[in-house]
């Protein structure tokens, strides 16, 4: 049985079978604010950390949401390959 919407709080465990809703949603903006919206990386958290806390799941939210910053800040770029260099010949076209 889920938990109802009052029975959500820091320290109600996960469920086995997380699916998100508005209950959740709704706990999770309360929470961690009206900008919040569920993500693939925290999803996939949810599900695969099913008997932790929901406490543990806003510090998850934190620690994946900073990931995400410092990944956009470090992207590497690679130099271009045959298949993407503006230079291509086509050989077939011989």
């Amino acid at each position: 049985m889920r938990p109802g919407v009052d029975s959500i709080d820091l320290q109600t465990i996960i469920e086995q079978d997380f699916v998100c809703n508005e209950l959740h949603r709704a706990f999770f903006k309360k929470h961690l604010g009206t900008t919040f919206s569920f993500d693939v990386p925290f999803l996939n958290w949810l599900k695969a950390n099913a008997g932790r806390t929901y406490q543990e799941a806003i510090e998850a939210y934190g620690q994946i949401q900073n990931e995400k910053k410092e990944s956009k800040s470090t992207v590497t770029i690679n130099k271009p390959t045959w298949w993407n260099s503006p230079n291509k010949t086509d050989e077939s076209s011989k």
